[in-house]
């Protein structure tokens, strides 16, 4: 969905709150918040960063970032770079498995996306008829165990906080039960971290509950969203599905403020 879309759809569901936060690109901010101008809606600048430590994938969402600043536009730009040369990787063992497509058909698919996944290349196989659906694209030749899987560059969380600290964002633990790293939050508070998504469509209230305690166990702020992605995608969710207590929002707000935002 283009960003002018998302917020004609937040605001016929009466979304007071989203953030832009796409995979290592900051294109569609400015735009959504130019859709949302003279609108009861507040779009808040954000990015998602797509990490990795030994064991599993992490990822860290960044709030309120400077979307012009230097520093992060060039690492975002070298991270879009690897996943276009992974995309390239994924069509070469696709066309060993009798799939022939071309990157510039999956540019085509991603349309607005400033940056490339293999949710793209999952919809060009729909397309092309090699499959019935996003899951049934990663189950058969997308996912970690299927025969095109090519695995990311490797981005360590620490970089990715210290990526939206140096942006003047504030960074945030994203679905944490998700990626299991809750031994990791003492580390990555230490490096900058200053969030935690306690309330996210995969979190049981129990596990809302959990993680509210542990960012108030570190001193950190407390987020939620329902991580909406558009209809067709593998895990389809409601956009505005989430809700949260409001004051959650105002303390990150006001940590952007206090930080001279």
């Amino acid at each position: 969905m283009t960003p002018g879309e998302i917020v004609k759809k937040a605001l016929s569901y009466s979304v007071r709150v989203i953030s832009i936060t796409d995979h290592d690109t900051t294109d569609g901010v400015l735009p959504a918040i130019e859709s949302a101008r003279g609108r009861p809606l507040e779009v808040v600048p954000g990015i998602e960063l797509s990490t990795e430590d030994e064991e599993r994938e992490i990822h860290i969402l960044g709030y309120y970032i400077s979307c012009d600043a230097p520093g992060l536009q060039r690492k975002l730009a070298g991270i879009r770079d690897k996943r276009v040369s992974r995309a390239e990787e994924i069509l070469v063992k696709l066309k060993r498995l009798g799939i022939s497509m071309e990157i510039d058909q999956v540019r085509q698919i991603a349309g607005s996306a400033g940056s490339l996944g293999r949710p793209h290349i999952a919809r060009a196989l729909i397309q092309f008829g090699y499959a019935d659906s996003v899951p049934d694209a990663f189950k058969n030749y997308l996912g970690r165990e299927a025969p095109a899987f090519v695995p990311k560059h490797r981005l360590l969380p620490v970089e990715a906080i210290q990526m939206v600290r140096g942006a003047g964002g504030i960074p945030v633990l994203a679905h944490p039960a998700v990626s299991g790293a809750d031994a990791m939050v003492p580390a990555f508070v230490e490096a900058g971290l200053m969030g935690i998504e306690a309330f996210y469509p995969e979190h049981s209230p129990l596990m809302a509950a959990h993680y509210v305690a542990l960012a108030k166990r570190y001193h950190l702020l407390i987020t939620g969203g329902s991580d909406y992605h558009g209809e067709n995608v593998k895990n389809p969710v409601n956009m505005g599905g989430i809700s949260f207590p409001v004051e959650y929002f105002k303390q990150l707000r006001e940590a952007h403020q206090l930080m001279g935002g």
